[in-house]
């Protein structure tokens, strides 16, 4: 059950994101992080939210994801994913570049 949860909250964090509804977004992934505590880790959902902070601008929040994010693999003793890797560098470059757009790109 917790997977299919995951499926769609994934799915609809991706739509909405590309739509610009930041807000649906991280609402999604956070239900699909919820659904899935117990049972197993969902690392795209974390990028989601990530992604989220990212187009709202908000720099305290972003930061904090992060940090959460890494703390849970460190306690997982778990590697990113590549695209999660890749993720602060894009966020960085773009940073130089001028503020959020509110579309992050590599949805």
């Amino acid at each position: 059950m917790a997977s299919t949860i995951v499926d769609v909250a994934r799915e609809t964090a991706r739509r909405a994101l590309l739509a610009g509804d930041i807000d649906t977004a991280e609402k999604a992934a956070t239900t699909g992080l919820t659904a899935c505590a117990e049972q197993f880790h969902e690392e795209s959902l974390w990028r989601y939210l990530i992604r989220c902070a990212w187009a709202h601008a908000d720099t305290q929040t972003l930061d904090q994801r992060i940090n959460d994010l890494n703390t849970i693999l460190t306690e997982q003793d778990a590697d990113l994913e590549p695209e999660t890797g890749q993720l602060p560098d894009e966020i960085t470059t773009a940073r130089r570049h001028g503020p959020a757009t509110g579309r992050p790109a590599a949805i």
